[in-house]
């Protein structure tokens, strides 16, 4: 049978209808609901947080479910939504918004756009109940604290809900310390006025019972060192537990180092009514357990964002090994010489017992920080204009315990190029080795000092606790060059003071022996201790008849935070320097004075003793430096947070240089009326210190109290590194 071509287009019309129809039909949900997008599943490729603010980016992370690489889900993406819009709110942020969408171009995002508003401050923090402990008492125990002028130093006015729990728990502790064990909180209300961006805390507490120290005795297998006198608290005071164990604990340390790391102390307690309240009676009954040997040491790392340091550098500061008995002074020690590497923000060594009898495993876990950095970083003086600044530095160079650094530096008044290689311990001995190249050009007031190259090999060890000699060798070759074009008739400036003092070139050399005891808690960013260094350098020029010169120095810094996280920080330094046989001086070994480390505010090199220098418009006076310098710096740091990554800063320096008239006949120090006593040159100021990633930024102005006719009001600093 033959169709006519009208049958064939209608019947191929009629059985399109049919797919379509059967299409539709598919994608009809029943009920009449909506069609569901059956598109294939798409992988999230990034995830942004549009206008955060207070939480870091790794902070806000942890509250949403939703991952970078995982399948994207609307429902859960809006469910992290709620999550973050909570934390805000948690955090006082009362009217946070927070939006989602997903972005599903070339690059898959799903983004969370952020309206968090303004932060209710807390204004009040009232305590209920209380009759016992002051509110004082009580509030200064508490994270919450409420709103005062100028508190944010301490953290003042910040409603945190997760801390609340921690609040709740530093509130019983409290008590427990004043022998009240049976403290309650009973509630805590935050009311928001959300209008105004305030909150109130309400802590409702009930106090209970005063408990006493009836008695307390010691038995077992005691040693001298174990006994009633090493517990501080005395029978009849209030039954300060957490005190009464802390002691105990220190006291059992005489088994510990003696190779029982795993000794314990039995508690056996008993409470006793009496009219003016309950006592507690302890008996503790020691055991040393077995003398144990060292099996294995287990060293764990974590927190390394490059290279995680390797096992036998750590091994190179544990004073102990495999087979030795257990001594808790050694571990103590390895503890503290671990952190004082600043290679470490947590150190913990812990002793667990092995399979076998006698035997333990110490675990030594580290958490590692960041140890290098690499930048460039401008900065600013006013004498000396825009500072150009190249670093890179390693204190730990891939895992290896080697600190390397290569530093520039540019402005109008040096050109300094530093390389330097550190190795704090060799071959897993006290001795350390570091090696030192440079090319440095520094301008003074009439002259320049360019050393074109110059190195310095140095050796030290450690003799006792943190005490280190040290000894090195130097040389260099230096070139003195003028300053501008001379006038006829006259050498230019400087030089007229003859070539025993102005050398053209020479190479010099110079042998060095000193101390050091440092006692700082952290040679990073130390807030307490102490620095001690004494050093003594013999000078030798090289291809001259000019004799061996001596340098004689000597430092001390101070560091004591006494409140607050305040850091009083002191510097005294006095530096010496003669020719063995008393000629003259030359400028390669004259010292100057004025810096933005030894005096800020005045211009750098521009204190001390002068010579004068002839001129045809006249005699005028040139910096030639003295033989003496003494230097004083005290600074306060108050840190704005806990972190200490801002601190305000203020200080005071006093300086002054001395010349000797053997040196140079012809120098002397020139007479000011405003001077401190005993001549001292004086400067104050202040700024901010911001703790980077490189090096602290340091933002000052120093203005000088001693100032001449020729010095400027005040400087402004802008630089890395630390003062002192």
């Amino acid at each position: 049978m033959r169709l006519s071509r009208r049958h064939v287009a209608g019947r191929l019309w009629f059985m399109t209808f049919l797919l379509w129809a059967c299409g539709a039909g598919a994608n009809m949900q029943p009920d009449g609901a909506p069609d569901v997008d059956e598109s294939p599943a798409v992988l999230i490729d990034d995830i942004q947080f549009v206008n955060r603010v207070y939480f870091k980016k790794t902070t806000i992370q942890k509250f949403i479910q939703s991952r970078i690489g995982a399948f994207y889900d609307a429902q859960q993406a809006e469910e992290d939504a709620r999550r973050l819009k909570d934390a805000y709110i948690s955090r006082g942020f009362f009217k946070a918004k927070v939006a989602v969408d997903f972005m599903s171009s070339e690059k898959k995002v799903l983004r969370f756009r952020i309206q968090a508003g303004d932060r209710a401050s807390l204004d009040a923090v009232r305590i209920h109940g209380n009759m016992m402990l002051s509110d004082i008492e009580l509030q200064n125990e508490l994270f919450s604290k409420d709103w005062v002028p100028f508190g944010m130093i301490r953290q003042h006015g910040i409603f945190h809900k997760p801390y609340l729990d921690d609040d709740k728990v530093r509130i019983l502790q409290a008590y427990a310390r004043k022998g009240y064990l049976e403290a309650q909180v009973t509630h805590i209300q935050a009311q928001a006025d959300v209008a105004n961006h305030r909150i109130e805390l309400d802590i409702w507490v009930k106090e209970g019972p005063l408990y006493r120290l009836g008695a307390l005795t010691l038995s077992g297998e005691l040693k001298p060192g174990i006994q009633r006198s090493a517990i501080s608290i005395a029978d009849g005071a209030p039954a300060n537990i957490e005190q009464i164990q802390r002691d105990l604990d220190v006291a059992l340390n005489v088994w510990r180092e003696a190779g029982h790391p795993f000794v314990e102390a039995e508690q056996q307690a008993r409470v006793e009514q009496k009219e003016d309240g309950p006592y507690l009676y302890f008996d503790y009954i020691i055991h040393k357990r077995e003398l144990t040997t060292i099996q294995h040491i287990q060293i764990q790392t974590a927190g390394a964002d490059r290279f995680p340091i390797e096992p036998r550098v750590v091994r190179k500061y544990l004073p102990f090994k495999e087979g030795d008995v257990y001594d808790h002074k050694l571990i103590e020690r390895a503890r503290a010489d671990l952190m004082r590497t600043g290679y470490f923000s947590q150190v913990n060594i812990q002793p667990q017992r092995a399979a076998a009898p006698g035997q333990a495993v110490v675990h030594v876990q580290l958490l590692e920080r960041k140890t290098w950095a690499l930048g460039l970083a401008p900065s600013f003086q006013r004498y000396e204009g825009i500072i150009g600044n190249v670093i890179f530095a390693d204190n730990n160079f891939m895992g290896k315990g080697v600190a390397l650094s290569l530093t520039g530096v540019a402005s109008s008044l040096r050109q300094n190029v530093d390389f330097w290689i550190k190795v704090p311990r060799v071959f897993s001995t006290q001795n350390g080795f570091g090696l030192q190249l440079y090319r440095k050009q520094r301008r003074y007031q009439d002259f320049m000092r360019l050393r074109p190259f110059g190195g310095r090999v140095s050796l030290n060890r450690e003799i006792l606790r943190q005490t280190f000699v040290q000894s090195g060798f130097r040389a260099e070759f230096v070139e003195i060059a003028p300053i501008g074009v001379p006038l006829s008739g006259y050498p230019s400036g400087i030089f007229q003071l003859g070539p025993d003092v102005v050398p053209v070139s020479t190479v010099r050399t110079s042998v060095d022996m000193g101390i050091v005891v440092d006692r700082r808690d952290n040679p990073m960013v130390p807030t307490d201790g102490s620095y001690f260094s004494s050093n003594v350098e013999l000078v030798r020029p090289v291809l001259t008849e000019r004799a061996f010169a001596i340098r004689l120095d000597a430092g001390f810094r101070f560091y004591w935070s006494p409140w607050f996280w305040t850091t009083i920080r002191s510097n005294t330094d006095v530096e010496h320097v003669r020719s063995l046989d008393g000629s003259a001086l030359p400028l390669t070994e004259r010292l100057f004075t004025g810096s933005s480390r030894r005096v800020r505010g005045f211009a750098p090199l521009s204190v001390g003793p002068v010579a004068d220098i002839d001129t045809p418009f006249g005699t005028r006076q040139v910096i030639v430096g003295g033989t003496t310098r003494f230097s004083q710096n005290i600074q306060l740091e108050v840190p704005l947070s806990r972190k200490r990554t801002f601190a305000l800063v203020g200080f005071f320096d006093a300086a002054r240089g001395i010349t000797d008239a053997r040196s140079l006949p012809n120098a002397y120090e020139p007479a000011y009326d405003n001077l401190l006593p005993l001549q001292f040159f004086a400067s104050a100021g202040g700024g901010i210190v911001w703790q980077t990633a490189i090096a602290p930024l340091r933002a000052m102005i120093g203005a000088p109290l001693t100032g001449r006719t020729f010095d400027k009001a005040f400087d402004f600093i802008l630089e890395f590194g630390a003062s002192f």
